[in-house]
């Protein structure tokens, strides 16, 4: 992977000005849509307002066209900028991640999302109702020669929803009953999918069936990290000194708490709060998205580098 110097330089060069101004006008469109729209319908809302003392029918009538036209025009407005965006978005998408994964064989789509039965087999949340999500990257990793290897990386941005219902008594002391949606998990979530089965099943941060809690001799990364595994010893292959401060070097960076689970084949991983392109028009175009872009990725590869060369981990 390029240096991170590379990488700043590089990203200077391939947003152009035109792409700032492109960005801008986006975000100054939206802000004068929304206030020419409230506008008019602050003025038909007072119209509306002044005519209840004059015939309450054509009041009322009033009312109901103000309602009206104030869902439709904002939902015409936020579509079509919505579409503009997304546009531009997903372009700079494309653009940024030739510049990370440069000789790298990767395909990037913005509209899949990684299945939720993977989801679930992660154990990263509980019990879901709704599942979506986008920006799908896939990643070959190299072999020594440079040619594309067997392990690849699958990442993606998610969305994990579940309706609960709660029972609550008003002043009067009549009950009622209300369904809310409540999000498990908005975030980063992938895996990587190796040529070798792993050895042990293990769990950190998370929920895999069948694994128990261990401690290891690491005290900080036993305080960062909740780590259970169905093998102890083959867990400890995986968990070497140099991983272990890789893993705790990573989660010093962020805020988000990492979790991460293996079995079989797949190394899963997830990070709740945290997507992976995170380009909106409230934030911009900022150095510091580009830099937070560049850490995840570095770190995903290396984690995946080190992996991939402790043959000890794998079934033969």
């Amino acid at each position: 992977m390029i240096s991170r110097e590379e990488y700043r330089e590089k990203m200077k060069n391939l947003i152009s000005e035109e792409d700032f101004s492109t960005f801008e006008r986006i975000k100054k469109t939206r802000k004068k849509a929304l206030v020419i729209d409230l506008s008019i319908e602050a003025a038909l809302l007072a119209v509306a307002f002044a005519m209840f003392f004059i015939n309450v029918f054509i009041a009322f009538t009033l009312s109901g066209v103000f309602v009206l036209s104030l869902v439709i025009s904002l939902v015409i407005i936020f579509t079509a900028l919505r579409f503009n965006f997304d546009g531009f978005r997903d372009k700079q998408a494309q653009n940024i991640l030739e510049v990370l994964f440069d000789g790298y064989k990767f395909s990037f789509d913005p509209t899949k999302v990684i299945s939720s039965a993977d989801f679930v087999r992660g154990g990263f949340c509980g019990r879901f109702d709704t599942y979506s999500g986008e920006d799908l990257l896939e990643v070959n990793l190299q072999n020594e020669d440079g040619t594309p290897s067997e392990t690849k990386l699958r990442l993606c941005d998610v969305s994990a929803k579940r309706y609960e219902t709660r029972t609550y008594r008003d002043s009067n002391g009549n009950y009622h009953t209300e369904t809310i949606e409540v999000s498990v998990f908005e975030g980063m979530f992938g895996y990587i999918i190796f040529p070798q089965r792993f050895n042990c099943k293990l769990s950190i941060n998370s929920a895999v069936v069948g694994t128990k809690k261990i401690e290891l001799e690491d005290i900080k990364f036993n305080k960062a990290f909740v780590t259970k595994t169905d093998n102890q010893i083959e867990a400890l292959r995986i968990l070497t000194t140099t991983m272990m401060k890789k893993l705790q070097a990573i989660q010093d960076q962020m805020p988000e708490l990492l979790q991460f689970s293996i079995y079989d084949n797949l190394f899963f991983m997830a990070i709740n709060g945290r997507n992976f392109f995170e380009l909106d028009v409230k934030k911009g175009l900022s150095p510091e998205m580009f830099d937070r872009m560049y850490d995840d990725a570095s770190n995903i590869l290396l984690l995946l580098e080190e992996m991939k060369k402790n043959n000890k981990i794998f079934k033969v």
